[in-house]
């Protein structure tokens, strides 16, 4: 079996050490990039989500605003049990 001077195996070790903390932070940032790119996936589809949800509200707002700016006594008078409209008010108001 061979003979290594200690400073020779120092030296080997040192190399090991180095390209082990190397490979350890080329994965470390490959990790770290790949988390980066899910988060912003993640921010953009929480953004569309949130521009889809305002424009939905948005669309029942003015689907509301009809309702809403009709004075109460007229709501009232339409009304029929379960809150459904009589016949003459559908007519008159949506032609159907």
């Amino acid at each position: 079996m061979p003979m290594y001077s200690r400073d020779y195996v120092r030296g080997l070790l040192e190399v090991v050490n180095e390209s082990a903390v190397d490979l350890w932070e080329d994965d470390y940032q490959q990790e770290r990039r790949e988390a980066e790119a899910e988060l912003r996936a993640r921010e953009h589809a929480a953004e569309a989500a949130a521009q889809a949800l305002l424009l939905s509200m948005r669309e029942a707002d003015a689907l509301m605003a009809p309702v809403v700016d009709e004075p109460e006594e007229n709501r009232d008078a339409k009304e029929v049990g379960g809150g459904e409209l009589k016949e003459e008010t559908c007519v008159a108001e949506y032609g159907a």
